[in-house]
Order: structure tokens, then sequence, then C-alpha cells
């Protein structure tokens, strides 16, 4: 409803930040207490609704706030299951990652045309990051173009912190493979690959060795 957009506006910035970490904790408390089946598939087409219809939240910062919040124990799995869920279960983020992994060349300066096939991309998957409140004085107001980033692109350093996360977790090693083999041609864009590989080598060596698959 209008009101609903117009609570959203008047609160601010910096109070939906704070309210993102407290929505964080409620999903996380709402998953470890259901027992699955249409609970759990509701909760999160809602939450996916949030982040692509209505333009509340953005999935990077969403994810972002999921893995960096101090959970233990049964808890972490319950986060970690959520994050894998969001990623990989609805189409809208697989189908952009994959559309932009085949457009984009990792090289873009020596891409000539690389801004008109970043437009393309923008232009068949736009990005909000504000809500679209349905009067006609909202409608007349222009948004700024996006002229570099994009969400798979804002996505790759919350990847990084997700990764290590994961790596932190025996149970969910395998949500880490399956994760990698949706979204790891993201990496073909990381700004520094190889020192990202060398600081988690280093730093997970121990658990790594123990973890010939991984």
């Amino acid at each position: 409803s209008p009101a609903a957009y117009k609570v959203l506006s008047n609160i601010g910035a910096k109070q939906l930040t704070a309210h993102l970490r407290t929505f964080c904790d409620y999903l996380v408390l709402e998953f470890s207490k259901s027992a699955g089946g249409g609970h759990v598939t509701k909760s999160i087409d809602a939450t996916n609704a949030m982040i692509w219809k209505y333009n509340l939240i953005t999935l990077d910062r969403l994810v972002l706030c999921m893995v960096l919040r101090p959970h233990e124990g049964n808890e972490a799995q319950v986060c970690f299951f959520i994050i894998q869920v969001l990623l990989l279960k609805p189409d809208e983020f697989r189908t952009r990652v994959n559309e932009f992994c085949r457009t984009m060349n990792p090289d873009h300066h020596l891409q000539q045309d690389w801004h008109e096939k970043h437009m393309e991309i923008h232009q068949k998957f736009p990005e909000k990051f504000a809500p679209d409140n349905p009067t006609e004085e909202s409608q007349v107001t222009p948004t700024l173009p996006i002229y570099y980033g994009n969400v798979c692109l804002r996505f790759i350093p919350v990847f990084d912190v997700v990764v290590h996360r994961f790596i932190e977790l025996l149970p969910v090693q395998k949500s880490l493979e399956t994760m990698f083999g949706h979204l790891g041609c993201l990496y073909k864009f990381h700004d520094k690959p190889i020192t990202y590989l060398y600081n988690t080598l280093h730093y997970y060596e121990n658990i790594l060795r123990q973890r010939p698959n991984l």
C-alpha cells in the first residue's frame, strides 16, 4: 500500500540497515523453528520478492549481513542454508550471472563495445535501489543511470566472505561446492583472484588439508 512505502521512505537508510540485521535474525529464527515444507518455501518466496520485485533490499547487502551474523552451531547451518537457497533456488540471480558471464569479457579494458554490452544487460535486467512507490509523483522522478557496476560485480566481494565462512563450517562443505558450480564463473571478473586464492590457502591451510575435495 502507499502508506507502507511512505513509512519506508521516512525510516531512512541508517534505520533500514539496522532493521536488516533484525530481519536476518528473524529469518534464522523462523527457519530454525520450522520443520520445513510450505513455510520455508513461502518465506523464501517472500524474501525473494522483497529483493527483486519490490526493491526493498539488495541481494548483496542481505547475504553479507547474514554471513556476518554471529551465529553458531545449528543456527549457523540454518543461516548458510538460507544463503544457499536465496542464491540458487530462485532464477533471478542465476539468470543474471549466466547472462553476465556469457556476454561480458573479464578483460573489459580490451573490449571495444564493453559499455554497450553492459547497458544491454541493464536494459534486460534493470536495477533499482529504492522501493517503487505506486504514485504518480514517483513515476515521473528520474533515476540515475548505472554506468559500470551491476549486481553480479557487486556480489563478488560478498562471495569472497561467503566462501571463507563456508570453509569454517564443516557440515556445509557440499553447499559450497554446489555454489561454486553455479556461481564460480564470477571469479573470472575478480579484481585480484590470485591474491584472494593465496590468502585463502594461507589462512585456511589446516582446514583445507583435511578436505582435499574442496
